[in-house]
């Protein structure tokens, strides 16, 4: 799957060549705010879930997957980030809501691209999913997130260590946990896994290049 994004800015003098991780933003409300940290040209990552239904994309956001449950729904999306960005609130879901943000940046971001989204949705143990991030040439990001309807918290293991997970969690009703993996040379396919921990699991993998 091929989802693209270009924008064309100058580097910062000094800045690194290599993807960074920014920061990260959580919520169990209707909104949450993109980190102050972040600037304009970086690369976000949201996953919004809720109780039930499909949360809308985001006014400006890139859908990378959209799903509609009887007791489930998931909005994920991206954005380059623009001015007036940092520091502002992004409007989603209002039912039993639980949300994670990654923030991402490279020296020049003049296009982004969204690659083998893998996604299962089951009552029980989804199948592990294997990222085919070796077919790409360019510096990328591995991302996986794993859904559930309980407190959780909800849990990923990869084939190698994730740089890092944020988990957000909403009482007993929905955990949200997101993970990233940069590689910024020679990407290597990498297998992102969950165990079952409710009668409903929503696992999901893809790479970010960012070129």
């Amino acid at each position: 799957m091929f989802l693209g994004h270009k924008l064309r800015r100058r580097a910062a003098s000094g800045s690194l060549e290599d993807i960074a991780f920014v920061a990260s933003a959580v919520s169990i409300t209707s909104s949450i705010t993109i980190p102050a940290s972040s600037q304009t040209g970086d690369v976000a990552i949201l996953m919004d879930g809720e109780g039930a239904g499909v949360p809308a994309t985001p006014s400006g956001w890139t859908n990378i997957e959209l799903y509609n449950g009887t007791s489930h729904g998931h909005s994920l999306s991206y954005k380059i980030l623009e001015s007036g960005d940092p520091s502002s609130t992004v409007s989603g879901s209002t039912t039993e809501p639980a949300r994670v943000m990654l923030v991402f940046r490279k020296s020049v971001s003049p296009s982004v691209t969204i690659q083998d989204l893998g996604t299962e949705q089951i009552s029980g143990d989804p199948a592990a999913q294997t990222v085919n991030a070796s077919a790409s040439t360019k510096k990328l990001v591995v991302l996986g997130c794993h859904i559930i309807g309980t407190a959780g918290p909800a849990n990923l293991t990869g084939s190698d260590t994730f740089d890092s997970e944020v988990i957000s969690t909403n009482t007993t009703v929905r955990s949200v946990n997101l993970a990233y993996k940069i590689m910024n040379a020679s990407p290597v396919d990498f297998t992102v896994d969950c165990t079952d921990q409710d009668t409903f699991n929503s696992l999901n993998s893809f790479y970010v290049e960012i070129d």
